[in-house]
């Protein structure tokens, strides 16, 4: 959606008060102050009107104006924009004339009507990378391309060193988040190749654990948290046990006390998969800081994206220096094989994105946090509908997940296809039960708390875009078909 600001040089104060409104509410936008531009007559005429038909909505900035702004009002209205006069002081024999074309709005009263006017207008989508800026990057582009280095270059290693600052410990970027998961546990798992997992989670999650050679042991969640439950897992542990992998999911954090516990006292490697997880904060520290290794996504869905990517912390200079290797082939810079590896590698391109990213986004996560707390607020009410406890420390999702505890059937699928219908893009977490697949376990596995739920997590937007429109929308539809 994108709106068309016309005014003059003696209201640009009040129509950069309308522009920090379109910009709060992610509304691209175009502004013509008629003597900045040095226009006037028709050539000024004319640039606004193909303003007015390259955007979807034309708000004119009135402050002690005649009549004369009115003609572009109209016109706008003609063609099926949606047309605004935000008025300061309008004189009380001009109102007619914009009443008669357009909305007549007061600045106070803008903020809400743009709000509908998005709401009914756009669709939102479930995640969207268009709300990292990348503002910055053009210059940092040109560099790369005129270095002829695309991957592992200077800015893979400027983002190494800030991430490295923000966690106080080594960090090595790579091609993807699953990269990031395959590495880890090849470093990790020697001769027992157990890995205990659960169920409750994106696949990549256990596709790693196979391409690096392992076996997953699947442990149930805990049906509070929906995170790894450390009391199943310890029932888990056996003499094959060569890794223990809680995921942090929706950014929710996992029982970090309690698996830093067992870790210590089995003796077992403890890697998280917080790809979902940028941002999220424990009493004892920021997730990213726990545990053997960390693995991280940059994708285009993530908080803190780069479109691709990923990356892993790391709490020993012994597993950075393999880890190192292992993302280059199993080759140092030299190009001498070391060790076995893959090509992990993260492109330069991808590394400039992150890092102009990482400029804005502890703002996001600001912004990502009201949202959340504005569905639980709106949506507490509703029978039957759960949401995951943060028992452990303050989530940082992606999006927020619901539990529909109802038992209509196929209610998770209904509810979706109505939001959809109604502009709100959603997903269902996990329709598949990983657990049960041939390919990946025995199909003899029974988690309880996981087969209760998996299917009925309705994944929320929780980006900059979405609106308190947009929740009363899903709270509305939840009404309807949970009773």
């Amino acid at each position: 959606m994108k709106a068309f600001v016309a005014t003059s040089i003696q209201n640009s104060q009040e129509a950069l008060r309308v522009i920090k409104i379109l910009e709060d509410l992610s509304i691209e936008y175009q502004c013509c102050i008629t003597e900045k531009e040095n226009m006037q007559g028709k050539e000024l005429f004319d640039h606004n009107i193909k303003g007015i038909k390259n955007s979807d909505i034309f708000i004119s900035v009135l402050k002690n104006l005649g009549r004369d702004v009115s003609t572009e009002i109209g016109i706008a209205h003609a063609l099926g924009k949606q047309s605004i006069g935000v008025a300061y002081n309008i004189r009380p024999e001009d109102v007619m004339s914009y009443y008669a074309s357009g909305d007549l709005v007061n600045e106070e009263n803008l903020e809400s009507l743009l709000k509908k006017i998005v709401a009914k207008d756009a669709h939102v989508a479930f995640s969207d990378f268009s709300q990292h800026k990348f503002s910055g990057i053009s210059s940092d582009i040109h560099k790369m391309f005129s270095s002829k280095i695309f991957v592992d270059g200077t800015y893979t290693k400027q983002l190494e060193k800030k991430l490295s600052e923000r966690y106080v410990r080594r960090v090595i970027a790579t091609n993807s988040g699953t990269t990031a998961l395959i590495l880890a546990l090849d470093v990790l798992l020697k001769d027992k190749k157990e890995v205990i997992v659960p169920s409750l989670t994106f696949n990549a999650t256990i596709q790693a654990i196979i391409h690096a050679g392992g076996k997953p042991v699947f442990a149930d969640v805990n049906k509070h948290t929906w995170t790894l439950d450390s009391i199943d897992v310890y029932n888990k542990i056996s003499a094959n046990t060569g890794a223990i992998l809680p995921v942090n999911l929706f950014g929710v954090p996992s029982d970090i006390k309690s698996f830093k516990e067992l870790s210590k006292n089995a003796n077992i490697p403890l890697i998280y998969d917080s790809c979902q997880a940028f941002g999220a904060i424990t009493p004892h520290g920021e997730i990213g800081t726990f545990g053997d290794i960390e693995a991280f996504s940059l994708d285009a869905t993530k908080v803190l994206s780069g479109g691709l990517g990923g990356f892993i912390t790391i709490n020993t200079d012994e597993l950075y220096e393999q880890l190192k290797y292992a993302k280059n082939f199993g080759n140092d810079y030299e190009k001498r094989t070391l060790q076995l590896g893959v090509n992990g590698r993260l492109s330069e391109f991808n590394a400039i994105l992150t890092l102009d990213s990482l400029e804005t986004v502890d703002m996001r996560l600001s912004k990502i946090r009201i949202n959340v707390l504005k569905y639980r607020d709106t949506l507490s009410t509703i029978p039957h509908i759960e949401f995951q406890s943060e028992q452990h420390g303050t989530s940082a999702p992606q999006y927020f997940g619901i539990f529909i505890n109802y038992n209509g059937k196929d209610v998770a699928q209904k509810i979706k296809n109505v939001l959809k219908d109604n502009g709100v893009e959603t997903r269902i977490y996990n329709p598949t039960l990983l657990h049960k697949l041939k390919f990946f376990t025995d199909k003899d596995c029974v988690l309880p708390n996981t087969e209760s739920m998996h299917s009925r997590i309705l994944c929320l937007p929780t980006h900059e875009k979405i609106t308190d429109i947009n929740i009363a929308i899903v709270a509305d539809t939840l009404r309807r078909y949970v009773k």
